[in-house]
Order: C-alpha cells, then structure tokens, then sequence
C-alpha cells in the first residue's frame, strides 16, 4: 500500500504501508477494543523508493547510522506487526499514527514545527514500512531525528537518525591539514579535526579512506594517509604506499608499515 497524505501542517509526506518483521509489546487499556501488538523491527536506515511491478511498492533501505538529506529519498524502517501471545482478533488491519520529531522546519506560510504526525494503517503479519521522504527544500534540515510508529498511545516502534546534509564537492588537496571541515560530512569533519589537532592516526585513515580519496582525490588522501602512517597506523602506511608515485616512496610507506606489524606492508617490500 503506497500513500501520499495530505498533512494539516501543510508539509507533505510520504508514508509506505506494504508488506516486513517483533519487540515492544503494546498492551491495551481496560477501556481499549485494540488487540495487543507486538512488533520489531527488521531494517532501518536511508530509504528510497524502487520501481516495482504490478502495483507493488518497494523500499531499499541503506544501513547507516547518519542519513543524507536529498530530494526524493529519506529515511525509516520496516517492520512486522503480530498479535501478542494470548490475543486473539478478527481485524487484519489496525489504526497507527506516524509521529516524526525533527529540528525546526519552516512550513509554507513561515511557522515553525518541530513534530508532525498523520494517521495510517498496519497490516497484521505482513511487511509494513514507515518512512520520511525529503521533498522540498525546506524538509533538507541536518540535526536529529526520531521516526516512531503509535499505536493505541504507545510507540510500537521507533528510531533515532542523524541527518546530514549533502556538502559542496571538496577542493582538491595540496598539504596535509589543510581541508575545508564544512565541504565534508559531520563524521568526516570530526576525523580531520581529530587527525590534524589530536594526532589520531586512526582518524586520519578514516578522512582520507572515507572522504578524501572517495571524492576522487587521490594526491590529498596520500597525504593524510602518509599523516596516519606517520602517527603509529599500520593500515595508512599500506593505503599510502598505494597510491605512491614512485618506488623510492613506496618503499618507505611499506618499510613503516611493516615495522607497525602490517603484514600486506611486509608482502610488498618483497614484490
């Protein structure tokens, strides 16, 4: 079940109910007809829309624990509603409430909210999903954001994401220490500063293997894998014989990292 739901915030949402996986037992008041719900979720991270066949919606789900804020993606999980152990009900769909609590986000006629909610359904025993699409601009707001499935006034299932934001392409690199923070990811930026101000060779392995040398930049991530090397990391001296231009500075990357016990570093020297 796929719907587009018209928001009295005057944001619009996407909210995927199909068919996906049980933990937090939602036990109903005396004055409640709702069956008691168990439910757990199965995955949960960035989400996107597949193109799907003969109807049927599809969600691919990216693991990570930070979420990129585009256009057209989102975030959220999927999870498998069932009767807790003794219910016993004749209903095959019940009432949920999707609660989405987020930074300030400005609504089209200049107010702020914080939460926004909207009514759906689940399907007993079959793959449901709750997601957050980004759709305008205005919904691209960094910080933390907590996505939770309500039912009969309790979170059935809930998680936390960290949203960041997509930075401008990074310059490339000609001396150590010397990147703009703001052009990375906030994991990233916090590498480079604990590389360059606490000499963290770990997190200078990190900032040129996940950031800098994956934005094509090669000749920067020598030099922050060559800083990581240097301050005691096995795994950079390995990475910056790699991309070494010459066999003298290979030779000098592997022998440092053999020393630090790498033995792929010691393989090459022999090579």
């Amino acid at each position: 079940m796929y719907r587009r739901l018209a928001v009295p915030t005057g944001l619009t949402f996407l909210l995927l109910s199909l068919l996906v996986g049980c933990a937090s037992v939602n036990a109903p008041s005396e004055r409640s007809e709702l069956p008691a719900i168990t439910a757990k979720i199965q995955v949960s991270g960035q989400a996107r829309e597949l193109p799907s066949k003969a109807g049927d919606q599809r969600i691919k789900y990216k693991r990570r624990a930070t979420v990129v804020a585009q256009l057209g993606q989102g975030f959220g999980f999927s999870y498998r509603p069932r009767l807790a152990e003794g219910e016993i009900s004749q209903q095959t769909t019940l009432p949920v409430t999707i609660t989405v609590t987020h930074p300030p986000l400005t609504l089209a006629d200049g107010r702020e909210t914080r939460v926004t909610q909207w009514d759906s359904e689940m399907e007993l025993d079959k793959i449901n999903h709750g997601v957050w699409m980004f759709e305008s601009e205005r919904m691209l707001v960094p910080g933390s954001w907590y996505l939770s499935v309500d039912y009969n006034g309790q979170s059935l299932a809930k998680r936390h994401y960290v949203v960041d934001i997509v930075p401008t392409a990074p310059q490339k690199l000609t001396s150590v220490c010397s990147a703009d923070e703001s052009r990375y990811l906030s994991g990233l930026a916090r590498d480079h500063n604990a590389c360059c101000n606490n000499n963290d060779a770990h997190a200078c392995f990190n900032f040129a293997w996940r950031g800098v040398e994956r934005s094509g930049d090669t000749l920067g991530a020598a030099l922050y894998y060559g800083r990581g090397c240097e301050l005691g990391d096995p795994s950079a001296c390995r990475f910056a014989g790699r991309l070494a231009k010459d066999h003298q500075q290979k030779q000098r990357w592997y022998s440092l990292g053999c020393e630090l016990n790498d033995a792929d570093s010691c393989q090459k020297l022999m090579d």
